[in-house]
């Protein structure tokens, strides 16, 4: 029997034949450059992994810098409208304060000495005009309250809106920075296994 023929002895076998140490040396040579050219792929396919980050990098960073002049802005409104609380609170008091003095002064006056003071000089057409003054300064008085509370109360509901709105922010710049990071890290390894990659092609070279 020659090499490469079939002889059966039960299953059909082949004659092995003696290897070329030439033909040996191609194969062990094209699995090297397989190998190195396995290496060259994965280390190019992470390199672009690694473009692909820093553009993710540079977008997160544009975020955060959106999301930290979102944030100043808010912090300002925030600010002023507090001033605007503190103003409305005070005007608030100054009004209950103004109202309620008239209010006590008719009734230390007591209602006789008021009508004393309605009644005492001039006709009747001038005291029904003291009478709707003081009708009139009272109705305003409450009217003016109501408006103080409203503005303040108008004023306050901004304000805890704001404060909500800002909360949110805070909570997308700290879930962007966490991204950021992640992201920083993957770059890290990325480049690492780079390294690792590029020392694998030097040894096989």
């Amino acid at each position: 029997l020659s090499c490469g023929d079939v002889y059966s002895i039960g299953a059909p076998h082949f004659v092995k034949c003696p290897v070329d140490q030439a033909l040996e040396n191609k194969i062990s040579e094209y699995a090297e450059d397989g190998e190195r050219v396995l290496l060259l792929v994965k280390q190019s396919q992470l390199e672009q992994m690694v473009i692909d980050f820093n553009n993710q990098m540079e977008s997160l960073a544009g975020e955060l810098n959106e999301l930290d002049t979102k944030i100043k802005d808010k912090e300002r409104e925030i600010r002023k409208t507090k001033k605007e609380l503190k103003q409305a609170k005070k005007d608030e008091k100054e009004q209950y304060n103004s109202m309620k003095d008239r209010i006590q002064f008719l009734f230390e006056v007591g209602e006789t000495n008021y009508l004393e003071i309605l009644l005492s000089d001039g006709s009747i057409a001038e005291n029904l005009n003291k009478a709707e003054y003081f009708s009139q300064l009272y109705e305003y008085d409450r009217q003016m309250l109501v408006k103080y509370q409203n503005t303040k109360d108008k004023i306050s509901e901004k304000n805890d809106t704001l404060n909500i709105e800002k909360g949110e922010l805070d909570g997308l710049k700290k879930d962007t920075e966490a991204k950021q990071l992640e992201v920083s890290n993957m770059i890290t390894e990325s480049n690492q296994r780079i390294q690792q990659y590029q020392a694998q092609i030097s040894e096989a070279e």
